[in-house]
């Protein structure tokens, strides 16, 4: 439990069948969860060995991540692993890291494809199709 000189959350049973949860930094108000700390993560966790867990949405409806422009998404702080949907460009990024970036979810990337790559696919038609 919280205190004063101690401020982390703690959880209390209100009596009425419900647990209270008393922080100052994270708010819950209607169907939103806010941290009130500017740049701060709220983190689901559990207790034990941390393996083979989920977040599960227990609904019908859809996931709704974090979107916007390139700007927008550049204007963020990146961690490995998190996900974008760029509406500039229609496609849903990961961030890879400093080296490569954001890149594309599905593994689409530009390739180049040469006279000795063509001709090679030439002859493998050739074979398959004659």
């Amino acid at each position: 439990m919280g205190s004063a000189s101690n401020p982390q959350a703690g959880f209390t049973a209100n009596g009425n069948g419900k647990v209270v949860l008393d922080t100052a930094n994270l708010q819950i108000s209607g169907g939103t969860i806010e941290n009130k700390l500017v740049n701060q993560d709220i983190t689901f966790t559990g207790t034990g060995v941390k393996a083979n867990r989920t977040v599960q949405f227990d609904s019908l409806n859809g996931y709704i991540g974090p979107f916007g422009t390139t700007a927008q998404r550049d204007a963020t702080i990146a961690r490995l692993g998190a996900v974008w949907w760029n509406s500039d460009s229609g496609i849903l990024e990961v961030y890879a890291g400093a080296v490569d970036g954001w890149i594309s979810s599905i593994g689409v990337q530009a390739v180049t494809v040469t006279d000795e790559i063509a001709e090679d696919l030439n002859v493998v038609y050739n074979l398959i199709l004659n």
